[in-house]
């Protein structure tokens, strides 16, 4: 049986805050939509598909590549450019002005977000033996 080290475990906690404030920032366009909206002058669609679409696209269909990604590259390294991403457009999104400012941020918010579960969850299973990934992956 493989001893996981102290190391691995404050991986894991990396992880699992990364993840929660992936989750956050997520919700966070929602959470703020009583402003956002009337200082954008977005329509109710176009509040929608920020919120949504222009997210959950690039979202999901980026994770998809990012999985092969994760097989291919330095995962934790992919991880911290996955985190940075999302975070400069996270940054950027505060700028907008209008709608389509708004959605470009986003869907790269999308694109950097979809970075981080393919990749940490390999990286997981690369620190923790199988006997522990259900600890692991639940934890995260």
């Amino acid at each position: 049986m493989t001893k996981v080290s102290s190391k691995d475990y404050a991986f894991l906690g990396l992880l699992t805050l990364i993840n929660v404030l992936n989750f956050v920032d997520r919700s966070l366009l929602a959470s703020f939509a009583n402003f956002i909206v009337p200082d954008l002058e977005l329509s109710d669609t176009q509040f929608g598909t920020l919120a949504g679409l222009a997210f959950l696209f690039f979202y999901s269909i980026m994770g998809l590549f990012m999985g092969v990604l994760a097989d291919t590259m330095n995962r934790p390294r992919l991880i911290a450019f996955g985190v940075a991403l999302w975070s400069l457009f996270t940054i950027a999104s505060g700028a907008a002005r209008g709608f389509i400012t708004m959605a470009i941020p986003r869907m790269f918010i999308g694109v950097g977000e979809s970075i981080l579960t393919p990749s940490a969850i390999s990286s997981l299973s690369d620190r923790f033996p199988e006997s522990k990934m259900g600890f692991a992956i639940g934890f995260y």
